[in-house]
């Protein structure tokens, strides 16, 4: 059988962009033997995913990074196109490090489509499957391990077993290659693709579900259904001159109580009762990430600053030049300028649901239209909220009310008038419509079909 490896579509002298079939294993076909050989070591050992993929756990390792633990889902009663199956790789959310092996409700990109699918655990997990390296809260580690993963998936890196990723398809892959995140690994997705410092291949597209695209939306300060906002105000946030999502909250009352949240040694809050004493269910805590590097609990960098201002930002926690520093790398608007520049021909989809897997309080969904806004700002090439509904509705199978709105279409952060997904639920979920864009994402690229709007799911060879 043929299998194949990734043709640099520059050094071919060809256009970038175009859907190239993966050729290196090919050459080795003849007298020798060794596709057999290949397909014995790359393909033997993968187990049963579900009814239409095969899947392993693979660990990469390169140049001082990792050992990174991965899982791959393979394709195997198909793949997408005649010339082989495109790749995405998938970086899941929250600030957990470990994801594989996959789980029956993990996120993920849903297999029987054709794709091949990559996820990986980042640095500093637990566990026997945890990968190598310092839990840096989604910073410079996550960036390299996440590096790493991408050229494994172009074809540049094998993995422990002398196995390029194209030598685990029973048919190749193709060049398409997408990054695909939900929630939080948004942030990391957008700031890898900025990292000068990384070695990355070519990427066709970024597809994003519901990224918090703002430090405040990432410690949840617009509230959640079971814990409402007294500082959210629909219609406070915007894009900063410097390209972030910023929204000009009045958090009031601030203050800081070091006897409440042991486990974050003190709270910050907005003081609603105004008796300078934290108390659940009354007042509205603001959230805290703990960073390694400046060893201390750091906050938002607007409740930083007032808290800063009102004097009650105790010295345990970060000051504002931590909390700058800190969110200046984590939150995706502010790496979109960079990655635009680095992938002139970058495409990228980021989706959202009539209410948020954690944001419910935020009516306006300032994270969603941000990231757009945000995208186009930075002068991202192909940019659309939404997926195409035609992929939607292929991928779920269901018939509902989709948004559909045409690529490049221009969007402000906060506009309520622009209309969201129908909320995940029994029908449609999460997955479905990261899925979708995935999916759409690749196809356009594979097929170089850039059309605003399309009639229905593209069919290609």
């Amino acid at each position: 059988m043929v299998r194949a490896a990734t043709i640099d579509s520059e050094r071919a002298g060809l256009r970038p962009g175009a859907a190239l079939v993966r050729l290196g294993v090919a050459l080795l076909v003849g007298a020798t033997g060794c596709a057999s050989e290949v397909e014995r070591r790359c393909q033997g050992e993968l187990n049963a995913y579900d009814a239409t993929d095969k899947s392993r756990l693979v660990t990469l390792e390169e140049d001082g990074v990792g050992p990174i633990q991965a899982q791959v889902v393979i394709p195997w009663t198909g793949s997408r196109y005649e010339a082989g199956a495109p790749v995405v790789v998938f970086v899941h959310g929250s600030w957990s490090n470990n994801h594989v092996p996959l789980g029956e409700d993990s996120a993920r990109v849903l297999s029987g489509h054709g794709l091949i699918g990559v996820y990986l655990n980042l640095p500093g997990g637990q566990g026997d499957e945890a990968s190598a390296g310092e839990n840096d809260r989604r910073g410079p580690a996550a960036r390299e391990a996440l590096a790493l993963v991408l050229r494994y998936a172009a074809d540049e890196v094998r993995d422990s077993q002398g196995c390029l990723l194209s030598e685990r398809s029973p048919e190749g892959s193709t060049d398409e290659l997408v990054l695909a995140a939900f929630s939080n690994g948004g942030n990391l997705a957008w700031a890898t693709l900025a990292d000068e410092e990384l070695d990355l291949p070519r990427i066709t597209g970024v597809a994003t579900f519901e990224t918090p695209s703002a430090g405040q939306f990432v410690m949840a300060e617009p509230g959640t259904e079971s814990r409402r906002s007294p500082i959210y105000e629909p219609g406070s946030c915007a894009l900063t001159e410097e390209g972030a999502v910023r929204c000009a909250y009045d958090y009031g009352e601030i203050a800081w109580d070091a006897q409440a949240s042991p486990g974050t040694e003190g709270q910050l809050f907005v003081d609603t009762d105004g008796d300078d004493r934290f108390t659940d269910e009354v007042d509205f805590p603001l959230g805290a990430v703990f960073d390694p590097l400046s060893d201390r609990w750091l906050h938002s960098l607007p409740a930083t600053e007032a808290a800063a201002a009102a004097g009650v930002l105790p010295l345990s926690r970060g000051d504002i030049d931590d909390a700058s520093a800190f969110w200046s790398e984590r939150e995706a608007p502010r790496s979109m300028a960079a990655a635009a520049a680095r992938f002139p021909e970058l495409a990228a989809i980021e989706v959202g649901t009539e209410v948020d897997h954690v944001l419910q309080g935020a009516e306006d969904h300032p994270h969603v239209t941000g990231m757009v806004a945000a995208m186009q700002a930075a002068g991202v090439s192909w940019t659309r909220l939404h997926p195409d509904a035609s992929y939607v509705e292929a991928v779920s199978g269901a018939q509902l009310d989709f948004a559909d709105l045409p690529a490049d279409l221009e969007i402000e952060v906060g506009d309520l008038t622009v209309p969201m997904e129908p909320t995940d639920d029994d029908l449609v979920r999460s997955n479905h419509y990261l899925t979708a864009a995935v999916l759409e994402l690749a196809d356009r690229g594979h097929g170089a079909v850039w059309d605003d709007d399309l009639d229905g799911e593209l069919i290609l060879y």
